[in-house]
């Protein structure tokens, strides 16, 4: 028992000595620094690692990690450390003139596409198909393409027909028929890739509604000098539509009788049974004679007489006129003369 109380009198002893105390301390600061230099290496690691996996533009990059060159190479080294670092790498979306850039690891074009906020449209297509894998660099194109349909409304104007009528007051105008416009409608269907029409097809091109002619009738320049009516259509020339053969530029001549006298073919001698050589004009021929200036309207007539200077060719026609006097004031004119039946 006394040994043992020696031996932890000698213990206590040297615990107490400066060279024990000395050593215990640089122990404990050695332990100290150990955990301290291991606490920063964790710290740097997991402060690295953060960096690179966050990183997803060269901005965000170390300026030691990607070394300035010219712009290409510095991309292509940043795309480099991107991936071999975090696996990302960059890839962009061009659509509605924009370009944009996204960091993926992988995946498919239409991934690629939602990434950038990029809605497509039923018929959008884009340069690369949807299902193909993205790679480093890509630029996928979107080309926005819809389908319109145009109607084109052209409006067809009526056209005016001028027509002369002995029925009408010389110098005035009636309106036989009101014109009407027509329409026409044409309906096209437009294929439009990213704001303009490259295709365009005809789906309907017909007239819905014709135009209607407004028929409009003058008095004649002068009022016609025969009461006969054989109720003719006439053109803006003063002219009928309708004829068998027209004389045209001939010499005319007038001439009156009395009252209750016949002409060579038994009818009486009035106003509207005219003159001329039978064997050119047969007698009963309907006619209508105007001058070829149009400023005197003898209008409709009878082929019913004949005369010696008709039989010589000196004239076409001889003119009954009611009086002696009218027939000198209308003398020789020129004269074209209609044959209708």
């Amino acid at each position: 028992m006394t040994g043992i109380r020696k031996l932890a009198l000698n213990a206590v002893d040297c615990i107490r000595s400066r060279a024990f105390a000395m050593s215990l301390v640089s122990l404990l600061a050695a332990l100290t620094m150990l955990q301290a230099a291991d606490s920063m290496a964790v710290y740097a690691a997991e402060s690295d690692e953060t960096e690179i996996e966050a990183g997803e533009t060269e901005a965000e990059i170390p300026e030691e990690e990607a070394p300035e060159a010219d712009e290409q190479e510095t991309e292509a080294k940043i795309i480099k450390v991107e991936r071999s670092a975090s696996g990302l790498f960059a890839a962009y979306v061009e659509a509605d003139g924009n370009r944009k850039k996204v960091m993926v690891s992988g995946g498919t074009v239409e991934q690629l596409v939602s990434k950038a906020c990029v809605e497509l449209g039923d018929m959008d297509v884009t340069s690369k198909p949807l299902g193909e894998t993205v790679e480093p660099g890509d630029v996928i194109a979107v080309s926005r393409r819809s389908y319109a349909t145009v109607t084109n409304k052209e409006v067809l104007h009526y056209e005016t027909i001028m027509s002369y009528s002995p029925n009408v007051h010389p110098g005035k105008k009636e309106v036989l028929v009101q014109g009407e416009d027509g329409l026409r409608v044409e309906v096209l269907r437009q294929l439009i890739v990213d704001g303009e029409v490259v295709e365009e097809t005809v789906k309907k091109d017909e007239v819905e509604k014709e135009p209607v002619a407004e028929v409009i009738l003058m008095g004649f320049p002068s009022a016609p000098v025969s009461p006969l009516d054989f109720d003719c259509e006439f053109d803006a020339n003063c002219e009928p539509l309708e004829y068998t053969s027209v004389h045209r530029g001939q010499k005319s001549a007038g001439y009156s009788a009395p009252a209750g006298a016949k002409t060579a073919s038994g009818r009486d001698a009035i106003v509207g049974h005219v003159a001329v050589d039978p064997k050119v004009i047969p007698y009963g021929t309907k006619l209508f004679i105007k001058s070829t200036d149009n400023r005197h309207i003898y209008g409709y007539a009878i082929a019913a007489d004949t005369g010696t200077a008709l039989k010589q060719g000196l004239i076409t026609v001889d003119l009954f006129y009611g009086s002696y006097e009218e027939s000198c004031t209308n003398g020789i004119r020129d004269v074209d003369i209609f044959i209708l039946e």
